[in-house]
């Protein structure tokens, strides 16, 4: 909820995820974003990440014309 779009690329050693979140997320609302991406993104793959030694790397991309 919140995310408009996202795209991953992923290496052996590192998984980058960039969401373009929805119109009118304020600069705190990004952050608890940011939070629960990380968050769902270890229940999902918290093997990979926290023993697997894949550094995870959240942007976002809430730059004018990103949002869809």
């Amino acid at each position: 909820a919140g995310v408009v779009a996202a795209n991953s690329v992923a290496t052996r050693k590192k998984l980058t995820v960039t969401v373009i979140p929805a119109r009118g997320s304020g600069t705190a609302d990004l952050e608890t974003l940011k939070q629960s991406i990380v968050q769902a993104l270890h229940e999902r793959l918290g093997g990979l990440i926290d023993e697997g030694g894949v550094a995870l790397k959240v942007r976002i991309n809430n730059e004018p014309g990103a949002q869809a």
